[in-house]
């Protein structure tokens, strides 16, 4: 993700009505970054992973839709973990204003987080053991990957091994846990996407590497320089097309495929990362709107309302589909 540089001042907050109040509480849990974890939830659920999905999951299955809604309490409740750990930089860097700017405070953050992961760990009971066992690891890499004394998200290996275990094997085993209540974790049928999870991730710390060297963090961009950094995004990312051939995963070898040449070319221009990453996740989204088709209503909906909200909480647009994000 990108930040906003520290030396805009903070936005001018408009008088809010009771419904973009309302909405605080929904976006502080920043379901813009849902996405990815959903989209590698549905493909993994899919029955029949190995063939390209054409509307692979039923649109009336209440366990697909209770599977998209407990992903979102999940890993809300990692988000704004690690908001309420990272208020200070956050306020430095101007950016994800709720907790700095005071429009939530630090003891509703705290409720709101634990509500939410009990909540996510409570529904893990009614979809199975496997599904249950990943909702907890994913909870305790969240509280490692923000708190002190851990913060691996500040560490090149702790952060890169943090995302790519808690937003792609985990969330494939999660989604095979929807397909099959007593479906016995596969590492290797995980690993394509635990690969291309690592490369998009690597490539977003190249353009705050800047930042995150002010701030003391030590991010893998910062660890190995953004050529490097970048050079080993392309690596995953080519690994993401190979093993995904190997386990008959068509749509995560096409996406790979279709990124691969941004995410080389990366490599000798930064400005490629912002590219590379939206291709990668547009591509894969593509197919799982493929395999169930409300998720393309969902996409649209998600990316308008937060568009809305921003303006009109803000004064900003946000998100941004151009280059700088």
């Amino acid at each position: 993700m990108s930040s906003t540089s520290s030396d805009i001042p903070p936005p001018i907050l408009p008088p809010s009505p009771g419904y973009v109040r309302l909405g605080d509480r929904w976006f502080f849990a920043r379901p813009v970054l849902m996405p990815p974890v959903w989209t590698i939830l549905l493909l993994a659920a899919n029955p029949s992973p190995a063939v390209v999905p054409f509307g692979g999951l039923s649109p009336f299955s209440p366990r697909i839709w209770a599977g998209l809604a407990l992903c979102f309490l999940l890993y809300g409740a990692v988000y704004i973990f690690n908001q309420i750990f990272d208020i200070d930089s956050d306020r430095a860097n101007n950016k994800l204003y709720f907790l700095p700017l005071g429009i939530l405070s630090m003891r509703s953050a705290v409720a709101q987080s634990m509500v939410f992961a009990a909540i996510a760990i409570g529904g893990g009971w009614f979809l199975g053991r496997l599904w249950l066992l990943c909702s907890i690891i994913i909870l305790l890499i969240g509280i490692l990957y923000s708190a002190p004394p851990f913060r691996l998200k500040d560490r090149p290996f702790g952060g890169l091994l943090a995302n790519t275990i808690g937003h792609g094997t985990l969330v494939y085993y999660l989604g095979r846990a929807l397909a099959d209540p007593g479906a016995v974790p596969v590492w290797g049928a995980s690993a394509s996407y635990a690969l291309a999870v690592a490369g998009v991730y690597l490539l977003t710390t190249v353009p705050d590497r800047n930042g995150d060297a002010a701030a003391g963090k030590r991010t893998m961009s910062v660890f190995l320089g953004p050529c490097k950094t970048s050079a080993v995004a392309a690596v995953c990312v080519l690994g993401a097309v190979v093993t995904a051939l190997i386990y008959h995963l068509w749509p995560v070898a096409i996406a790979a495929a279709v990124s691969f040449p941004l995410f080389f070319a990366a490599v000798f221009s930064a400005r490629f990362c912002g590219s590379a990453v939206r291709v990668a996740l547009l591509a894969l989204s593509f197919f799982a709107c493929l395999t169930f088709w409300p998720y393309f209503l969902i996409l649209v909906l998600l990316y308008f309302s937060t568009r809305w909200y921003y303006r009109r909480r803000f004064r900003m647009v946000y998100p941004r589909m151009n280059a700088g994000g």
